[in-house]
């Protein structure tokens, strides 16, 4: 898996990608870097949840149910 992906991009044109070494979402708003939220050993499922209830999402990354996946096993796997 590669050390970042884009998620997707919000209802507000907003993009979303994870930073694997940081365990991080970076959002950038088109211009540039909006919001940086570490997930502190939260699963990135809770932060795609989060923004689907808040703004929704318009489109989901490549690898976004790839990293999701690999995601929720690594968060599984140290708790």
């Amino acid at each position: 898996m590669a050390r970042s992906f884009t998620l997707g991009t919000d209802e507000e044109g907003y993009s979303h990608h994870y930073y694997r070494p940081a365990d991080a979402v970076v959002v950038y708003d088109g211009r540039g870097l909006d919001h940086y939220q570490p997930l502190a050993g939260r699963s990135l499922e809770e932060w795609r949840e989060f923004i689907e209830l808040k703004r929704g999402w318009a489109l989901m990354g490549p690898l976004a149910a790839l990293g999701l996946r690999m995601n929720a096993e690594r968060v599984e796997s140290h708790r």
